[in-house]
């Protein structure tokens, strides 16, 4: 008999909050997650995805506040059973673009940061509990960008090859030949590690320690790589070739079930829909590939389909509206199809696709889609409109490929960055209307 799949938990990211202390943290937290709770569980616990800078995170540990974080989340009914691990920097300061993904897998700092979070969630969540930290989809950059990085290593002089030139004067020189072998140890230190080996290393450990810690205390938690548009993973064919590629192959077989137990996915409805990547396509990837869906953030993108509005002047009007969202915190992918058929253009900002059409008097054409989060209740602003749609799609779609998906989070963390026409006065009030609406689409769904 299958078993059953477990009632889904819910919860509003905390990264809108600013957090980069942890005296910040918690004082955002009594302010805004307390008012948002009074307005739509006031009497239930409300279901927190905790956000922690690596600074506020290590104030916590260093400081000895596990346990009075985890009293504090008690007594006031805030249930965190999932983390956001992707920010490890002040995620609020005035300019964040591509420093959100910094540092990447490769950096032993990410590693140790996570290692944080991970040590703080196993004293929140009871034994038995399953937890969550989504994180960076490795680093900044595609798989063109790796393949570079790999080449500029494999372009070093070998070893081998200098050996082979040096045949000669080692035939003649022997007494060299102990010196020759030090230089060759050298040169062969200096050769880098492919990116995604070193990312998937690091990963590997952080599994392993997550099932020790598991057969230890019976709490699973689980690392939920994020695709995001413009990283080394972008899709979820991206996601499927690094676990086959580099995850699996860094462990033996019987470790096989251990990784995929612990590293997992974090499928952003928001991310997938700005590179026009279909909600039940990327999903139906993961089951084929035997990766869980270890999150759901729930999110929606901007978008607007220029060839459908009626003519010039309406364009324009959209192109206007569409600048307002051009501001200078966070990076805003954005992704424009000519047709159905034809492939997106990637660019790795809104300002950069705006800036692409200067250099034409015609006026925009296709459907553009851009990262920004906007509030997942709001169909249309007018007149703009969002990728709301893609949320019924994937909640339809998670049911039946990914039964056993239990963690989903509303990450609307631009709340403070739309144009001013658009925000909440409230910024709980805005939050929500938002869980408001997301309860009303799982209702749906029972």
């Amino acid at each position: 008999m299958p078993e059953p799949a477990p009632k889904p938990q819910l919860a509003y990211c905390t990264n809108v909050h600013a957090g980069a202390s942890w005296g910040q943290t918690r004082a955002n937290l009594e302010r805004h997650a307390l008012a948002v709770k009074r307005i739509v569980s006031p009497d239930q616990p409300l279901g927190v995805g905790l956000w922690l800078s690596a600074r506020s995170a290590r104030e916590v540990i260093e400081g000895q506040r596990i346990e009075e974080l985890r009293d504090f989340l008690h007594t006031s009914g805030l249930d965190v059973f999932t983390f956001n691990g992707f920010p490890h920097g002040d995620f609020h300061q005035p300019v964040v673009k591509k420093a959100v993904y910094t540092p990447n897998w490769t950096d032993p700092a990410r590693a140790d940061y996570t290692r944080d979070l991970i040590a703080i969630l196993a004293r929140l969540i009871p034994e038995g509990a399953e937890g969550s930290i989504s994180t960076l989809p490795i680093a900044w950059g595609n798989s063109t960008h790796v393949a570079r990085a790999q080449t500029t290593g494999a372009q070093l002089s070998s070893p081998a090859s200098e050996i082979s030139n040096l045949k000669s004067v080692i035939s003649n020189l022997k007494s060299q030949i102990s010196n020759l072998k030090s230089e060759i140890s050298i040169l062969n230190s200096q050769i880098p590690t492919p990116p995604l080996t070193a990312a998937a290393k690091n990963l590997t450990s952080l599994a392993r320690e997550l099932h020790v810690l598991e057969q230890e205390t019976g709490r699973l938690i689980h690392l939920d790589l994020e695709p995001e548009p413009g990283c080394i993973l972008d899709t979820s064919a991206d996601v499927v070739r690094f676990f086959e590629d580099h995850l699996l192959r860094q462990v033996k077989t019987e470790e096989e079930s251990l990784i995929r137990r612990h590293l997992r996915v974090c499928h952003d409805i928001c991310h997938a829909a700005v590179m026009f990547e279909d909600q039940d396509d990327a999903l139906r990837t993961y089951e084929s590939a035997g990766i869980e869906v270890g999150k759901v953030q729930i999110s929606s993108a901007l978008r607007i389909d220029f060839d459908a509005l009626e003519d010039d002047a309406h364009k324009q009007k959209a192109l206007e509206a569409l600048r307002s969202f051009a501001e200078d915190r966070y990076l805003h992918q954005t992704c424009v199809r000519s047709s159905p058929e034809a492939q997106p253009v990637f660019h790795e900002d809104l300002s950069d696709a705006l800036d692409a059409l200067k250099n034409t008097a015609a006026p925009p054409t296709g459907e553009w889609r851009t990262h920004f989060h906007i509030p997942i209740h709001i169909e249309t602003l007018d007149p703009l409109a969002t990728t709301q749609p893609e949320i019924a799609a994937c909640l339809n779609s998670i049911h039946r490929r990914h039964p056993h998906a239990r963690h989903f989070e509303i990450e609307t963390y631009a709340w403070p960055v739309l144009p001013p026409e658009h925000r909440a006065a409230d910024l709980a009030e805005g939050v929500a209307r938002e869980w408001i609406w997301l309860q009303r689409q799982f209702d749906a769904f029972r």
